[in-house]
């Protein structure tokens, strides 16, 4: 299935067509499109595609040239009859032919010879930078990707044209998965499976949440009950220690200090490893919004910011010997007993991004200061203007008490304070109550509004 990648694929298309030569790079977390956009890309087109295997070098070398052959229609290329790299690069640019040559999963290269970054540098810079040969080299290790290519230090920093990290698809595009489902229903989707497509690509329209997860995740056979571990295996050279940080972090340990203590480690080690981890996507440090760069590093916090992760060690990597042993009833039933609260960070994330697609804010994010807190302040400095808002994800209507409450902690908020302007804003899953539509400059969203402005907003991109 091929969805929402419109515009990576204009992008890639748009050098295609002005560029005689181009050398892209696409990266991003495993299963998340990669391939599936460049088999698009290159559908219509002269190409050669190969995927990288874990094969020792030599094999790889022969099996990229028996395929370019076969693409190429070429008999020398499809005996393998070059017998170095240097040789290949060389036949290939000077073929006269206008064709893409994609190379998959780079990084398992890389991993059976080290040379490799250095031989494709050497093979673009003498034979392929001025050839009619387009190279596109993909991968899903982001470390490896980024330490092979964009690091300044790597022989082929410098020579890419274009490159494009690919990301999850947004929470509109989980309709193009689950056609049958309401807006509530796709949003308790998206908290646990993200915008990944082929793990979307795995649900069936026609079962519940419960059958669904026990179908992908919650049993010993399913096929992301490993997915996590795998791809910590894949991007981290000790996994035990990243794994640890980001189960604390699901646990409600988000501070620096309380990392450190809880896993006894000092704080420069903690946060070398939680720099790596926000590296790979994985977590976000996150300040109140109002916060002073001087006060930043005391006062920040980190968060999980991959759903589907934050299921896994929220629900999962606790629950592992249940699930081994078949006993996945008692892991349905904790979920169920706390699926608002698991729901509800990502619901006021859904609505912090609503905010930022549809209002003329510059800073939007929560505020914290002592005992209070508000899940949303949005800031314009130009205009002095302040946008606070709340947000619920909860079976009942919004009550007044929590606008009355908004109110009072607005006065904490150290923020240009008589000279501002403030307006304010309730978010629900469940509607409003009616005394709410009387007070005037209140604007109230519930889970329509959302999706209208983000579909909008989606289809003006």
């Amino acid at each position: 299935m091929f969805v929402d990648r419109e515009k990576e694929l204009k992008a890639i298309e748009e050098e295609w067509n002005v560029d005689r030569n181009s050398f892209i790079v696409i990266y991003g977390r495993r299963r998340v499109g990669k391939t599936t956009l460049i088999k698009e890309f290159v559908k219509d087109k002269a190409h050669v595609y190969y995927l990288a295997t874990e094969l020792p070098i030599d094999q790889q070398f022969q099996d990229l040239q028996k395929q370019a052959g076969n693409e190429l229609q070429d008999e020398l290329l499809k005996n393998a009859s070059i017998n170095r790299w240097d040789g290949f690069f060389n036949y290939i640019g000077n073929l006269g032919k206008r064709f893409i040559l994609v190379v998959d999963e780079f990084p398992y290269l890389i991993q059976s010879e080290n040379a490799i970054p250095s031989v494709f540098q050497k093979g673009w810079d003498e034979h392929l930078k001025n050839s009619e040969v387009q190279l596109v080299l993909c991968g899903s290790s982001i470390s490896m990707m980024e330490d092979s290519i964009m690091r300044s230090d790597s022989p082929l920093y410098g020579r890419k044209t274009s490159q494009i990290r690919l990301k999850e698809l947004p929470l509109v595009s989980l309709q193009s998965f689950l056609p049958n489902m309401g807006e509530e229903e796709i949003i308790r989707y998206y908290s646990i499976y993200g915008g990944v497509p082929a793990y979307l690509e795995m649900l069936s329209n026609d079962l519940s949440l419960f059958d669904n997860l026990e179908r992908t995740v919650l049993n010993i056979d399913a096929p992301l009950k490993d997915a996590v571990d795998f791809i910590l295996r894949t991007e981290l050279r000790s996994p035990e220690r990243y794994r640890s940080i980001l189960l604390h972090i699901a646990r409600g340990v988000t501070t620096l200090n309380g990392l450190s203590n809880a896993m006894g480690l000092e704080g420069n080690t903690i946060s070398q490893y939680l720099a790596k981890l926000r590296t790979l996507g994985l977590v976000k440090r996150e300040e109140s919004v109002t916060t002073s760069p001087t006060k930043k590093q005391r006062q920040g916090l980190y968060k999980i910011t991959d759903n589907f992760f934050r299921f896994y060690f929220y629900f999962i990597l606790p629950n592992r010997s249940d699930i081994e042993e078949g006993r996945i009833g008692s892991v349905l039933r904790e979920f169920q007993d706390c699926k608002h609260s698991f729901i509800s960070p990502v619901f006021e994330d859904i609505c912090r991004d609503y905010v930022g697609k549809t209002m003329e804010y510059s800073k939007i994010g929560r505020w914290w200061y002592r005992e209070n807190e508000l899940d949303i302040v949005a800031l314009d400095h130009k205009r002095k203007k302040m946008l606070i808002g709340e947000c619920k994800w909860s079976d009942n209507p919004v009550k007044k008490k929590v606008y009355l409450n908004m109110l009072e902690k607005e006065e904490s908020i150290r923020w240009h304070n008589k000279d501002r302007k403030v307006e304010y804003a309730l978010f629900s899953k469940s509607g409003f109550h009616e005394d709410l539509y009387d007070i005037e400059d209140l604007i109230l969203v519930d889970i329509g509004d959302i999706w209208s402005g983000f579909s909008e907003q989606y289809n003006h991109d």
